[in-house]
């Protein structure tokens, strides 16, 4: 593959997760840059909404699901809905963007699953949405009422 990007677009077409939902920043564009026309782009415009759309979605699907959020800020703004998910034991799949800035000398927020879908970074991005995706495609959550 030419990227991180294409293969993980690839993959996710391989595993049908042809769904996101988003709400993406500047870290992100590079992502939906060129969005494939076989996905669906669910773009909600705070990251608590984007995990509960992706939440619902999942319950109803009964598979997992692919949420993408904008930052470390962005993955503690959904933080309320995303404890509601892993009660309820809903399939999510999050990634979350890789935040740099000059005032930060790590070059990220300290996240370990931040993501970053510039072409040099490592594959590691595709084999752990591979992982999560068959973890979570075990897990058994509570039917929708």
């Amino acid at each position: 593959m030419a990227n991180v990007r294409d293969a993980t677009y690839a993959l996710l077409r391989e595993l049908g997760l042809a769904a996101s939902f988003n709400n993406p920043g500047l870290t992100e564009e590079t992502f939906l840059k060129n969005f494939p026309t076989d996905f669906t782009h669910h773009l909600a415009l705070q990251e608590a909404s984007a995990v509960a759309m992706a939440d619902g979605y999942a319950q109803v699907m009964r598979k997992p699901d692919l949420v993408n959020l904008h930052t470390a800020a962005g993955l503690g703004n959904a933080m309320g809905i995303l404890m509601t998910a892993a009660f309820t034991k809903t399939p999510l799949i999050i990634t979350a963007g890789r935040e740099r800035s000059r005032k930060s000398r790590r070059g990220n927020c300290g996240m370990s699953g931040a993501t970053s879908w510039k072409p040099a970074i490592s594959k590691r991005t595709v084999m752990s949405i591979s992982a999560l995706f068959l973890r979570c495609s075990t897990l058994r959550g509570r039917r929708p009422r």
